[in-house]
């Protein structure tokens, strides 16, 4: 006797199969002839007989396989190996969706079963779920009621009393049961007209039941229906999460990703990266795709949510993008009001179960993407840094290392500060968390926006960010001097307009052009320059170039001369003592002075003053200071002395 004992069932049992010896009771047996058998022919007999058995043996296994998918106390796997087929066959899981995930009340309505069913109230809510059937006798069932139950009765408890029947109406509306059914002749005859006006009203469907249906003519069918659909469902959710998991190993793109959910949803999307503000199109050729196309999207406040869906795609600690969608469309397959606040009914299981891996595995590609540019950023603006701070003392260093990258530092450049105005001094002033959080994703918001413009117009061009600034380099020749003035200012204008919504302004500090890449760190030293210049002056929200403020640029290295701060101070500090002692405003006066080329009276007038006041007080300052304003050396020096002051009264010895 031969036993082959194939897989484990579900219930623990074991199918066996047993091959006798004797493959038929007629009396042939393996190996056996009618002739006497011989020494020589005893070998070719044993081998003969084992290859027969290996055959009966392989084929009879595949057959006792084969019976236990039939017999399988496990139906799901059965029936997921046929969904697989039907899967494979289709590519896309569109027709699966619309096999009836969900059974609503109008799909008893249609059922051939159901033909005599009929609805006289609350056609607005045949399209109400059905969760299970329940039958209710009792005057209190009704509380027992958890929502989406088809109720049926015989109405024994509501016969003659009309009242009753309308309160038992609100009660099931109340539980948010899917429907009544009232079996007609029992009890009831004719529902009355208040009770069929009510449920119209509350939009609770009311049907009536002839008198012929048994109870289980009606609970076993539906339930087996529910339970088929149950079962679809979940082979539906198995589809979807394999499809998907092929898509995470793959590492595959997010126009994949975007077209495997309209595969299976049947519904177009796009997805709008938050860092590059670059959309992505499941179907480039659909009206979602055409309508996005057609408006500029500059940032994620361009996105008209009157005319979109949204649903945001982010974990604990950021925020990659949105999905958008045609509007009403999360609102139909998921029946949420809202577009920010997803899948609270459940009017379409396939489509939350598709959104969710969606949402899944854009995070998981966009984490990767992240995460590689972060680490060639990191090498990148190193490189950069050093060749800014003048670490690399080698052109030769500077090409091997920009060869790695692939860049090319043979064109000479120059050098583009982007600088928040204040940024520093918001930071001090706020010290919670939450608003420390705040203005790091406004900056960061500013910051990308910047260099998204400015890659738009030099896309070879490098760039670090250092603290609160963004350092460019940008590789232009001295014949396209004019041509980039013209671009920076456009691409200034376009940040602008992103950021009008954002509480701080920008400006842009630009340095002179190089010849050679090992000089460009002269370049940043004089972008440094202006935007320090722009602080003393305030002059905020600007494009500031360093060989076009030749007058201040003459100042500038009086305020990193002790001696020359000195001597300027000391020329004008009997001036700031008698102001603070007196209240006095010697020194503006003097200074509205100087602006006017030294015309008393045109001064008089800026201050709303007597010009004999004016001069009275000249006289008094030139006494306190010691200078004659008729020598042309002492009103130079004076002039000199108030623009120094002017641009260094931050300095804490000028106001002790």
């Amino acid at each position: 006797m031969i036993t082959l004992v194939s897989s484990t069932f579900s219930n623990g049992e074991e199918t066996r199969v047993s091959i006798n010896s004797c493959l038929c009771k007629s009396g042939f047996r393996l190996g056996l002839c009618p002739f006497r058998e011989s020494l020589l022919l005893r070998p070719v007999r044993c081998i003969g007989r084992l290859i027969l058995c290996y055959i009966a043996a392989s084929v009879l296994q595949r057959i006792a396989l084969y019976l236990q998918c039939i017999v399988s106390c496990n139906p799901i796997s059965h029936l997921t190996i046929l969904f697989r087929a039907s899967y494979n066959e289709s590519h896309g899981l569109y027709r699966l969706q619309k096999m009836g995930l969900i059974m609503k009340i109008q799909d008893v309505l249609k059922d051939k079963r159901f033909s005599e069913f009929s609805l006289i109230a609350g056609l607005s809510g045949a399209g109400n779920a059905i969760s299970t059937v329940t039958v209710i006798d009792t005057p209190d069932g009704a509380k027992w009621l958890s929502g989406g139950e088809f109720v049926i009765t015989t109405a024994y408890m509501l016969k003659d009393d009309e009242e009753a029947l309308l309160a038992f109406i609100h009660t099931l509306h109340r539980r948010k049961a899917s429907a009544l059914g009232i079996k007609q002749g029992r009890y009831i005859e004719n529902i009355p007209d208040t009770a069929v006006s009510l449920a119209d009203d509350l939009g609770l469907p009311l049907l009536l039941i002839p008198q012929k249906f048994p109870y289980a003519d009606i609970i076993n069918p539906i339930l087996s229906d529910l339970v088929n659909q149950q079962t679809n469902r979940l082979i539906q959710a198995n589809l979807i999460h394999t499809k998907f998991t092929e898509l995470a190993v793959s590492d595959a793109s997010i126009p994949d990703i975007l077209a495997t959910f309209m595969s299976i949803v049947g519904v177009p999307a796009a997805f709008l990266d938050f860092e590059t503000v670059q959309i992505w199109y499941s179907d480039s050729d659909s009206s979602l795709a055409q309508h996005l196309q057609a408006e500029r999207i500059l940032s994620r406040r361009d996105l008209d949510r009157t005319r979109y869906d949204l649903h945001l795609i982010a974990n604990q600690s950021r925020s990659f993008g949105v999905l958008i969608f045609e509007k009403g469309v999360l609102e139909r397959e998921t029946g949420e009001e809202s577009a920010n606040a997803l899948l609270m009914q459940e009017k379409d299981p396939g489509f939350k179960i598709a959104l969710e891996n969606t949402t899944t595995n854009i995070i998981l590609r966009e984490q990767t993407i992240i995460s590689n540019r972060q680490v060639a950023e990191r090498y990148k603006g190193l490189l950069i840094q050093d060749i800014l701070i003048h670490n690399i003392k080698s052109e030769t260093e500077i090409h091997n290392r920009a060869e790695i990258f692939g860049w090319d530092f043979h064109d000479g450049g120059i050098v583009l500060e982007v600088d928040i105005n204040n940024i520093k001094q918001r930071f001090k002033r706020n010290f919670s968390n939450n608003t420390s959080k705040m203005l790091e994703e406004m900056s960061t918001e500013i910051f990308d926006i910047s260099i998204r413009e400015i890659l738009k117009l030099y896309p070879n061009a490098h760039y670090v960010k250092l603290s609160d600034i963004i350092i460019f380099v940008l590789s232009i020749r001295p014949k396209e001097r004019k041509l980039m003035e013209k671009n920076i200012a456009e691409a200034f204008s376009r940040i602008q307009r992103c950021i009008i919504n954002i509480p701080f302004t920008i400006s842009f500090g630009i340095g002179r052009y190089y010849e050679n890449i090992e000089q460009i760190h002269l370049s940043y030293q004089e972008a440094r320059e202006v935007i320090r210049l722009s602080y003393i002056f305030s002059w905020f929200n600007r494009i500031l170039y360093y060989e076009k403020m030749d007058l201040f640029r003459i100042f500038l290295p009086i305020l990193d001369n002790q001696e020359a701060l000195e001597a300027c101070k000391n020329c004008l500090q009997p001036l700031l003592d008698y102001d603070r002692k007196n209240g006095k405003n010697m020194l503006e006066t003097l200074q509205v002075v100087s602006e006017c080329d030294w015309n008393l009276k045109l001064a008089a007038e800026r201050m709303f003053l007597h010009p004999n006041s004016v001069k009275y007080r000249m006289e008094q300052i030139g006494k306190l200071i010691h200078r004659n304003f008729r020598e042309h050396s002492d009103r130079l020096f004076l002039e000199i002395a108030i623009l120094t002051y002017t641009m260094s009264k931050k300095l804490p010895d000028w106001t002790e």
